[in-house]
């Protein structure tokens, strides 16, 4: 389990609702067969008349000029191979935090787009696309979906670690407010923990109060927005919860500060041959149970056994004989047949 704490991009951020649109605009390009339409806006011009002195006067227009002009913030049709599978949140009513929702079995496929070569260049340099860990409820309903948000992490300049990490998170618990009565998710941080989430918050804070994400093994658990900056390394969790939904963000939390590094005990290497412990055994229980044959044979059958293990002895050699220089080998049909 590896929890970490990110700085995220918004919808809203600059560029990145352009370079949706101009993804998908490449990506229907490289379609055979596919016509490309440029997203448009109208503008409206209108030009008012000046008298003598230079000053306009709004209440006599003279002409007015529509005008259709390229908007490139604009979703193109809300078609093509990316929006075919990814519904931007263009409006920003999922939060501002969430760039897009895709089908659960379509995840794999919008990431495919996103980190190809030619379109990895039309977003900011170092952004990292990571999915929701939980599916989207459903608004009139409340029950689960099978939609997953998808959010940006925007990692530090220079370093590709998380700014914070779950080895510093001491406890975190759910309980219900004591004001409001909702749940609520407390979170406690070390000395080192609580410098870092005094710094990110205050930044998130001062930012039009950005979110912070919470990511469990690349999955965003939660990505609450921050009121107020926090320097005491205590926080509270608030979104609506309910009470199950609560305490498993506490679990999160609580695992990522959990040491869950893998200690090999024994080691052992199983390959498609035998193994010389086994050959060794076949080998010793096949001479054991051919003297028991063979003392059988005589004891029994007297002079008869021995004749019959000559011939026996015989019969083997001429067959193991043929078989070599055929370049062939004995079935276990085969070896049954001997006997």
């Amino acid at each position: 389990a590896k929890l970490e704490f990110w700085d995220v991009y918004r919808i809203t951020d600059n560029g990145i609702l352009s370079a949706f649109n101009a993804a998908n605009e490449q990506l229907r390009k490289q379609q055979p067969g596919q016509e490309v339409e440029e997203p448009e806006e109208i503008r409206i011009d209108t030009i008012y008349a000046v008298d003598s002195l230079g000053n306009v006067d709004s209440t006599n227009i003279v002409r007015v000029d529509t005008v259709t002009v390229a908007n490139p913030n604009a979703l193109a049709q809300q078609s093509g191979p990316l929006f075919d599978l990814l519904e931007v949140n263009q409006s920003g009513a999922l939060g501002l935090a969430v760039l897009g929702t895709a089908e659960g079995n379509q995840r794999d496929e919008v990431m495919d787009f996103l980190s190809r070569e030619n379109i990895k260049p039309l977003f900011p340099a170092r952004i990292h696309f990571v999915w929701s860990r939980d599916p989207i409820k459903d608004v009139e309903t409340g029950e689960l979906t099978n939609r997953y948000e998808l959010y940006a992490i925007n990692p530090p300049a220079g370093k590709d670690a998380a700014p914070l990490e779950g080895d510093h998170v001491v406890s975190a618990s759910a309980n219900p407010d004591p004001q409001t009565g909702e749940m609520q998710v407390s979170l406690q941080m070390d000395q080192t923990g609580a410098r870092i989430w005094g710094q990110m918050t205050q930044k998130a804070a001062q930012d039009q109060n950005r979110e912070i994400a919470i990511v469990l093994d690349n999955e965003v658990a939660s990505a609450p927005r921050v009121i107020n900056p926090i320097l005491n390394g205590n926080s509270s969790i608030t979104g609506r919860f309910n009470t199950q939904e609560a305490r498993d963000l506490a679990s999160i939390l609580e695992i990522g500060k959990l040491p869950a590094r893998p200690q090999v005990i024994q080691e052992n290497l199983v390959g498609p041959s035998l193994g010389k412990d086994n050959i060794n055994r076949s080998v010793k229980a096949l001479v054991i149970g051919f003297l028991i044959v063979l003392a059988f044979m005589v004891l029994y059958y007297s002079t008869g056994g021995v004749v019959a293990i000559i011939a026996l002895f015989l019969n083997l050699f001429f067959i193991f004989g043929a078989l070599a220089s055929m370049g062939t080998v004995l079935t276990l049909p085969g070896i049954a047949g001997i006997v």
